[in-house]
């Protein structure tokens, strides 16, 4: 099959890279460029989907048992989860067991994960959903810092209903593999061990099988506890750099046709889950909160500000002020509130709207969007709802604001991100942000200081990767208006 043009490139050693390779070398990150190679770097959520799934597609070999099944006749496809600042360990393993119950996938012994179940986290784990004789699922649970005091996935996991789920075991490994000592700051390493705990997990499924409390690695696992660990990880992250200069752009094609089925089913389940716990939103900015620092909530939350020095998988910005998005974790009855921030929410516009449930939110964007889609005049604030109503185009505006280019560049970007499938609701922001751009024209200042713009651009698409942090169009804005010194 011929090669695509955007296919491969060659890098400054003429070695041939495929996009794959190419964005785990030199991913964006604001003014950064990431290079998953080096050891300091956190592995993009796009990485670990296209490492894990093509280890699962190398496999060839027949399992288990002795039979002549293929890993493709007892496993399900490997789940592996961008998260979301609404998800929680309990809504999100609740939903995934449903999954891996339904009738179609009843004939599946395991379905592998890699996820970052925390509420806004960044931390990797990887598992196993297995499925006994007597038909009831096993949870196995391999977190790189094993059962330490940051480990609160496994209290929030005593939280499910084992009943109503069929829940037999939850199987934790107690290894501590990885450690803030280990990893000289931050925990950056989570990533790499967890591809490859999936790797060997799906090459052993006799081992996987026989897997119990005792949790006995097998010895590839075990090489970072016994010999250098910063070397050891370092070969897991050149392994990964080359086995990404396989992955075609055919293949991440089919990548998405392959995920499109769990994808659907997951959100689909996550949005029944929330409506059937009667999860009221609130369409709330604190104006105090705005361009405060992200704070992580109350003492109940899985993630809070003190964990974050040992804890977090992301780097700590101190200049980030973002906005916050505080979602506290499930009560005991497992109903947790939510708090989402609309794109035309204002700090300063009052009273605010409460709207009833998540679905009215979507409604209410959707109203917004078919105007531009229709060509209808030109919209403004309703400062009683919160939502955009009809304004008159004959106004005069004052000409050629400032950073109109700059807006509409990541109106340009969202675009053409969202012909990827995981890209979720891209056109929809892209729409947003181009109708408060219209409106911040009309006032003729410098519309990367309009208040709808800027809440257009920090509007979090669902399942956005990290819930907590500022959203990468007003991070881009934000630098836009304070370049670095050697560039102005």
């Amino acid at each position: 099959m011929a090669t695509r043009p955007e296919e491969v490139f060659k890098n400054d050693d003429s070695q041939v890279l495929t996009r794959a390779s190419r964005e785990f070398r030199y991913r964006k990150e604001g003014n950064f460029v990431k290079d998953g190679r080096d050891f300091k770097t956190w592995y993009h959520i796009d990485d670990a989907q296209r490492l894990v799934w093509k280890y699962y597609n190398d496999i060839k070999d027949n399992f288990p048992f002795g039979t002549n099944q293929s890993i493709k006749d007892v496993m399900l496809p490997p789940y592996v989860s961008f998260d979301d600042d609404r998800l929680n360990v309990v809504n999100f393993f609740s939903v995934l067991i449903n999954f891996f119950q339904q009738a179609e996938n009843q004939h599946k012994v395991f379905f592998p994960f890699m996820v970052k179940p925390e509420t806004g986290g960044a931390h990797y784990i990887a598992g196993f959903l297995r499925r006994n004789p007597k038909g009831q699922v096993d949870i196995i649970i391999f977190n790189p810092i094993g059962l330490s005091k940051h480990d609160r996935i496994g209290t929030e996991l005593a939280k499910l209903d084992k009943d109503s789920l069929n829940i037999a075991n939850i199987i934790s490994s107690p290894h501590t593999i990885q450690s803030t000592e280990k990893d000289n700051g931050p925990l950056v390493s989570c990533g790499p061990i967890c591809v490859e705990f999936l790797r060997i997990a799906m090459s052993n499924l006799d081992w996987l099988t026989m897997l119990d409390k005792d949790f006995k690695l097998p010895p590839d696992l075990l090489a970072p506890l016994q010999e250098e660990y910063q070397e050891i990880i370092q070969k897991y992250r050149l392994k990964h750099d080359q086995l990404l200069t396989q992955v075609t752009e055919t293949d991440l094609d089919q990548l998405d046709e392959d995920y499109k089925f769990i994808i659907e089913a997951m959100l689909n389940g996550l949005m029944t889950w929330l409506r059937q716990d009667s999860v009221k939103a609130t369409v709330q900015f604190d104006e105090d909160d705005w361009f405060s620092e992200d704070n992580y909530g109350s003492e109940s939350e899985l993630y809070d500000a003190s964990d974050e020095e040992e804890f977090s998988d992301e780097e700590e910005n101190p200049d980030d002020k973002g906005e916050l998005i505080n979602t506290p974790s499930t009560s005991p009855n497992l109903k947790p509130e939510m708090t989402i921030i609309t794109p035309y929410s204002s700090p300063k516009l009052s009273p605010q709207k409460q709207v009833e449930n998540k679905m009215e939110l979507e409604e209410l964007n959707n109203s917004i969007i078919k105007k531009v889609e229709n060509n209808q005049p030109q919209v403004s604030f309703d400062t009683n709802l919160n939502i955009l109503e009809e304004n008159n185009l004959n106004k005069s505006t004052v000409s050629s604001p400032s950073g109109v280019k700059y807006v509409q560049d990541e109106i340009d970007r969202l675009r053409k991100a969202s012909k990827s499938f995981f890209a979720i609701r891209c056109e929809k922001k892209a729409t947003l942000i181009e109708t408060a751009l219209q409106e911040a024209i009309r006032k003729g200042d410098d519309v990367r200081n309009d208040e709808g713009v800027r809440a257009a651009l920090g509007y979090h698409r669902i399942f956005s990767f990290f819930g907590l942090k500022k959203a990468d169009a007003l991070q881009h804005i934000e630098e836009s208006l304070n370049p670095p010194k050697n560039q102005l």
